[in-house]
């Protein structure tokens, strides 16, 4: 894979975790019962806006590539990632909203513009906004009412539910209250991605995951050397509910779109 796609594909799945030991995670059947009036036993951390600058490493077989990041949400608005390998400049920058993604490369001079439908056709990869909010931000991913279930069975509580064509399981922790692992498989694919969360921190009253793991295993990708990716990240600096917090994204008149 060349640069230019490996920090496209580092930008796409950057924000959906970080920096802690690969975990298995137990996943029951699908087919299992539904249980009528689920309790789903979490506290989401709960912002306005989002702010945190951290070290992020993209891994596959072939490549590591490692940066400095820094990511700024917008609840339910934009969500905004900038990536600095070396010597304090920028190589990418990313805006995302729930309508829209702009992808600026600077290493090539070029910028992606498009939308959620455009991330599943051209890179297979199934996402939308919520759920990269929740990723991020290492919160559960509510469903709507009748379309969840509980699985039973396991050390944490499994609740499973299906989006189209995404089935999602999540993984919490009873005591904690928190989410430790998201699961989402793309049925028609084969595709998954699998987020996991440690190193959870207080801050007010949010209970929040400073560090994460995102496996992305791509069943559908003929290259051998792109089938499976992680990216981790490790926050050292974060913050919650900053007034007039900015999200400057612009394209140069050169730049070329892909």
């Amino acid at each position: 894979m060349n640069r230019r796609k490996a920090l496209f594909l580092a930008i796409s799945i950057a924000f959906l975790g970080s920096a802690c030991k690969k975990e298995t995670v137990p996943v029951t059947s699908a087919t299992a019962a539904p249980v009528p009036n689920v309790t789903v036993n979490v506290v989401n951390t709960e912002f306005t806006t989002f702010s945190a600058k951290g070290r992020m490493q993209l891994e596959k077989p072939d490549e590591k590539i490692g940066s400095a990041v820094t990511i700024r949400i917008k609840k339910d608005s934009v969500i905004w990632i900038s990536i600095v390998p070396a010597l304090g400049i920028e190589a990418a920058r990313a805006r995302i909203t729930p309508d829209t993604i702009q992808i600026l490369n600077r290493l090539q001079r070029e910028y992606i513009a498009g939308n959620f439908s455009m991330l599943q056709k051209k890179y297979n990869i199934a996402a939308s906004f919520d759920m990269l909010q929740a990723m991020l931000l290492g919160n559960y991913l509510p469903g709507e009412p009748g379309t969840i279930k509980e699985i039973k069975g396991g050390e944490m509580q499994q609740i499973q539910q299906l989006r189209n064509n995404l089935l999602i399981n999540q993984f919490l922790d009873v005591e904690m209250r928190k989410l430790k692992s998201m699961q989402v498989i793309d049925e028609k694919t084969g595709d998954a991605i699998v987020a996991t969360y440690n190193e959870f921190e207080t801050q007010g009253t949010n209970l929040f995951p400073t560090a994460a793991l995102v496996l992305l295993q791509r069943a559908s990708n003929p290259d051998p050397n792109s089938k499976a990716a992680s990216v981790a990240i490790k926050y050292n600096k974060y913050s919650f509910n900053e007034p007039d917090m900015q999200f400057p994204f612009s394209v140069p008149a050169d730049y070329q779109r892909k």
